[in-house]
C-alpha cells in the first residue's frame, strides 16, 4: 500500500462527504484504533463517525485541495486547505492544516493536526476538528 496516496484519497474524499455512502466509505479507511489531535483537543474511532455526520449536517459543501505530502514508511504529513459552506453563512470560510498521520494494514491508526483559519470564523477550525 502506498501510504502517501492512501491518505490523500482518503482526505479527497471529504469533497463527497454529502454524497450518499460516503461516510461508511471514509470510515472504512480508518482502523477501529484511531485517534485524531486536532489543536490540542483528542477524537476517538467511536467519536469520528458522529463528527463527520455532524460536518455534513451544518455544512452544504466542502473542498479539500492538498498541497503537499510526504511519506517515510507507514508516516504521512500533509498541508492541505479545507474550505467550507456553512449552511449558516453565505461566504465559505477556510482553514489550512498541516497534518501528520500514521497508516497501518489496517488503515489510518493516528493524525495529529494543527490549523488554522484563513478566512472566516475562529470556531470555523473547531468545527473541522471537532471541538464544538
Amino acid at each position: 500500500m502506498d501510504a502517501r496516496a492512501y491518505v490523500k484519497d482518503t482526505l479527497l474524499l471529504l469533497n463527497e462527504l454529502h454524497t450518499e455512502g460516503i461516510i461508511e466509505k471514509m470510515t472504512n479507511r480508518f482502523a477501529n484504533t484511531y485517534t485524531q489531535k486536532s489543536d490540542g483537543h483528542t477524537l476517538s474511532y467511536d467519536m469520528f463517525v458522529p463528527h463527520l455526520q455532524a460536518l455534513r449536517s451544518a455544512t452544504s459543501r466542502l473542498m479539500v485541495t492538498v498541497l503537499g505530502a510526504a511519506a517515510y514508511e507507514e508516516t504521512v504529513l500533509t498541508h492541505h486547505h479545507v474550505k467550507v459552506w456553512k449552511k449558516s453563512e453565505a461566504a465559505p470560510s477556510e482553514v489550512e492544516v498541516y497534518a501528520h498521520f500514521v497508516v497501518g494494514e489496517d488503515g489510518i491508526q493516528s493524525c495529529e493536526e494543527v490549523s488554522r483559519v484563513i478566512c472566516g470564523n475562529a470556531e470555523d477550525a473547531d468545527h473541522l476538528s471537532h471541538r464544538q
